[in-house]
């Protein structure tokens, strides 16, 4: 097994313990929130932050750019020009953050205090509470450059360290929000703050003790700067039309149906954000390789990776997500003490647009590797956002919170399929590869999968026992079981058998 592969299963091991773990707690603490806030004070936290939170994924997409450039200097073993990269990257980012605080409070706050519906006596809570996750956004967008660094260099073990000190910082803010009688909301916003700014500190330190890249030098090479601010401008209208178009969809739910319906989703949130953590860390570790072979000029080996990620990153999430899509309402009932309504709905829907969402994310990577990411960011995100509008206009004849999550997943299908079309664009193949590598295997292994599992859930699975956690948890070994019988018979290529078996016989030996 070649250096690169080991280094990729070394890093996606690391990632998935810490997600797994991370559910855990997130879960649970997600479960004691609601119970300490109450759903109309947590829809209410869900739609103040989801206006900066249109604007935090900005940071993951100055993360997306900055990782290509961190990367390209590292694949040619060139320190100095990674160096440049960097001090370029650190004032791009601070610059940036300049213009988010100005946008965030004069238009989001104007959007706060006369579009969104909140209760008179919960005002004040809301303007800190906006006024915390801020301060918390620029603190993303200040930490990018040294979390970019640290994923180009494949630091994953601290990666996992830091989201792990995380995890149990927020498990401590749910047990000290129990001991708190005056307002939790604010309270809660505060220490989820100071939580983020113990992460930057770790990140600027760490990346300063050990990386000699990471000493701030003032650097400006004009053609650079806009060369960077084009490549993080196209990143960044397309995280902001996702926003729009995603966490848009929360202010629409607010305005239509009230802080309660909002507080709904935010639980149903939960279930798709882990999952889709869990499908971005594993992606994560493809990454740096993938834009390095790029920058080494083996573009077919970067195509094939892509290709490969997508098909076997889908198998995994499928197997242990169809169980939760069947019996949804059980996995509810067993994590929150009450389950408002529609979340069990919700959650279904979000479920099943990961896996249209999580299908794009490799050639996407490839936009980045090449540098050709116009058409993605500026036409492809054109279909998420006009998740938007459509909505509305859905909502006006129909007044079903369900609609706008359903119109999100069909714009996702879009996405994925202009994604495809691009890329096969920029390293000309024809589509019907995508089709032949990806599409072909993961039908053949999902539909006789849901089938049978389908089956078994309608036939045998109250039938087991009157226990229904023993029910749900021989749901969840049938489908591991079934579908991973599938993956080995039909889902795997020849030479896929012959890098599992190198991998086991490595590990055994």
């Amino acid at each position: 097994m070649s250096s690169k592969t080991k280094l990729i299963f070394k890093n996606t091991i690391f990632l998935y313990f810490r997600t797994f773990f991370l559910i855990f707690i997130g879960l649970y603490t997600s479960r004691v929130v609601l119970d300490l806030l109450g759903v109309e004070d947590l829809g209410i936290y869900n739609v103040v932050a989801s206006v900066v939170l249109m604007l935090e994924f900005v940071s993951s997409s100055l993360t997306n750019a900055s990782q290509r450039y961190f990367n390209i200097g590292l694949g040619k073993n060139d320190f100095d020009l990674t160096n440049k990269y960097f001090s370029q990257s650190v004032g791009v980012h601070f610059f940036i953050s300049l213009v988010v605080i100005i946008l965030l409070e004069t238009i989001g706050l104007w959007l706060l205090e006369n579009k969104l519906e909140i209760p008179e006596d919960r005002t004040f809570a809301s303007f800190w509470v906006y006024q915390m996750a801020i301060i918390s956004v620029i603190l993303k967008i200040n930490q990018v450059s040294f979390q970019s660094l640290i994923l180009a260099r494949e630091n994953m073990s601290l990666y996992a360290y830091l989201s792990v000190f995380e995890g149990v910082s927020k498990l401590l803010i749910v047990f000290l929000l129990g001991f708190y009688d005056y307002d939790r909301l604010i309270f809660y916003a505060f220490l989820l703050l100071c939580v983020e700014l113990i992460v930057f500190i770790c990140h600027v330190f760490y990346c300063r003790l050990k990386y000699s890249e990471s000493n701030y030098k003032f650097y400006f090479d004009k053609s650079l700067f806009r060369e960077m601010l084009s490549f993080v401008g196209l990143n960044i209208f397309g995280s902001i039309s996702w926003s729009l178009g995603v966490q848009g969809i929360n202010v629409l739910l607010n305005v239509f149906f009230g802080p309660t319906i909002n507080g709904a989703r935010a639980l149903a949130s939960t279930l798709g954000r882990y999952i889709n953590q869990f499908i971005n860390n594993v992606f994560m570790a493809i990454k740096p390789q993938l834009i390095k072979s790029y920058a080494n000029g083996d573009s077919k080996v970067m195509l094939i990776m892509a290709e490969k990620s997508s098909v076997y990153i889908f198998y995994l999430v499928l197997i242990f997500v169809l169980p939760v899509l069947f019996d949804t309402k059980f996995v509810l009932d067993f994590w929150l003490k009450e389950v408002p309504p529609y979340t069990v709905g919700f959650a279904k829907i979000i479920l099943t647009q990961s896996f249209f969402w999580m299908l794009a994310i490799p050639y996407s990577f490839i936009t980045t590797a090449t540098g050709k990411i116009k058409n993605i960011q500026l036409y492809g995100r054109l279909f998420t956002l006009c998740s938007l509008p459509i909505s509305y206009l859905l909502l006006q004849y129909n007044l079903n919170p369900y609609i706008p999550l359903i119109v999100v997943g069909l714009m996702d299908m879009f996405y994925l399929a202009y994604t495809v079309f691009d890329v096969s664009k920029q390293l000309e193949f024809k589509i019907e590869r995508y089709f032949i590598n990806v599409v072909k295997p993961i039908v053949f292994v999902t539909l006789p999968l849901i089938l049978i599992v389908y089956l078994y859930f309608s036939y045998i699975y109250h039938q087991v026992s009157s226990n229904s956690t023993l029910n749900f948890l021989c749901l969840g070994l049938f489908s591991v079981f079934v579908g991973l019988s599938f993956v080995f018979l039909v889902g795997l290529q020849k030479g896929d058998y012959f890098i599992i078996k190198s991998y086991i016989k490595s590990k055994i030996a």
